[in-house]
């Protein structure tokens, strides 16, 4: 029990140390009698100073490691959190209410709320953060939707196997899936909800200085993970592939943003073949 707890509090932590979000305890530069402390840099510093090509190689590898230890204890973290959820009458309540912060819905009502604020009261940081907010949940939830028909792995609630069945790519679509299987049989990996939360944490983390909003932001987004797991409908590495896809496409969406107003990226069509355009304006 120790074991799985200490996995999902290293989950948790990870996820927002990623972000920026909590700062390492060995950074602490409290003085020791006779010892002189330095600031070592953390992994995720080490990694940031690398050749970038070899620091998206160390992301990936981790990220694959990391997805492929909680596959294995799936089954198990799944059965202690959903026992802690049927034993305790407060998680029974709180977990649902959880969870649904995760739904698109509430997403696109922040979001949405941020963007028409900006821009009936000319608050550029909030028309930014509103438009990195909605760009954001669309390229996520496109990520998420591909890898789920690739995947088709079973949700635990229709689970035929300890961790669910993997039935491989676009086995919903098969015929006889379709006549005598819901969607749940197929689309639990990775983690809709979480992929949302995480990318709407990242988005307000990223938005404003203040290091208590990151804490905030990151805590909900990690209890939304943990909830999709209490009601049966992911493993947790559904939701720790969700959280990283959520946080990558909103840090990309703000590279795009960064770029200069002289370069544009859009939709292009050529003699009925259909790509991406990228126009520069001397």
């Amino acid at each position: 029990m120790r074991e799985i707890k200490l996995l999902l509090l290293v989950l948790s932590y990870n996820l927002m140390t990623l972000a920026g979000g909590v700062e390492s305890p060995h950074d602490s530069t409290a003085a020791t009698p006779g010892i002189e402390l330095t600031n070592a840099p953390t992994v995720v510093e080490t990694a940031q100073s690398l050749n970038p090509l070899i620091q998206t190689s160390l992301y990936v590898s981790g990220a694959a490691v990391i997805t492929a230890g909680m596959i294995h204890f799936d089954q198990q973290i799944y059965t202690t959190l959903y026992g802690w959820r049927r034993h305790s009458a407060q998680l029974s309540s709180i977990s649902p209410a959880i969870t649904t912060l995760g739904t698109g819905t509430i997403s696109v009502g922040l979001f949405g709320s941020y963007l028409s604020y900006g821009i009936f009261t000319n608050d550029k940081k909030s028309t930014q953060i509103g438009k990195i907010g909605l760009e954001s949940f669309l390229a996520s939830g496109l990520g998420v939707q591909i890898m789920k028909y690739l995947f088709g792995r079973e949700q635990p609630n229709v689970a035929t196997q300890p961790g669910g069945k993997w039935n491989g790519p676009l086995s919903y679509f098969r015929r006889n899936n379709l006549r005598t299987r819901g969607i749940a049989s197929f689309d639990a990996f990775p983690s809709g909800h979480t992929t949302t939360a995480f990318a709407a944490a990242t988005t307000i983390s990223d938005a404003y200085d203040e290091p208590w909003i990151s804490y905030i932001s990151y805590s909900f987004a990690s209890g939304i993970a943990i909830s999709r797991v209490m009601e049966r409908m992911h493993w947790m590495s559904d939701c720790f592939v969700g959280g990283l896809i959520g946080y990558f496409s909103t840090r990309m969406v703000e590279k795009f943003n960064s770029l200069p107003p002289n370069l544009s990226i859009g939709p292009a069509e050529f003699h009925h073949t259909y790509g991406v355009k990228l126009s520069i304006v001397m």
